[in-house]
């Protein structure tokens, strides 16, 4: 099939050629057996739009047809499971004063008074 037009998955360093789209390329539309310079390069969000906006009378056949039809592609997607929140105070382990964030905590750990006295004395 090389000699057909193709979308090829690509790691070039360029933009999208979309008007406007600065985003990085992932796709080329050409033939691979072709130069590159004529392929069309466009960013995974542009080949989404171009691929959803492929008429009706222009896509392939399914391979499988029995398997559109199927309960896999209606059955509804299982709950998950909630994301706890994160702990809204963070207190010291060495001298027990309260911090909103983690970043508040791990610069006040490295010169907290008690975690120097607690490692000079050998306790962690």
């Amino acid at each position: 099939m090389p000699e057909k037009c193709q979308i090829i998955k690509t790691n070039v360093f360029a933009s999208c050629e979309t008007y406007n789209c600065l985003k990085r390329i992932s796709w080329a539309i050409g033939r691979p057996d072709g130069p590159p310079q004529l392929h069309h390069y466009y960013c995974d969000d542009c080949m989404r739009d171009i691929l959803a906006s492929v008429p009706e009378e222009l896509r392939p056949e399914p391979l499988y047809p029995e398997w559109h039809d199927g309960p896999m592609f209606h059955e509804p997607t299982p709950e998950t499971e909630p994301i706890p929140e994160p702990p809204k105070s963070y207190p010291c382990k060495y001298c027990g004063e309260e911090f909103d964030s983690p970043t508040k905590i791990g610069s006040h750990t490295r010169y907290c008074e008690a975690r120097k006295e607690a490692m000079a004395n050998g306790e962690t």
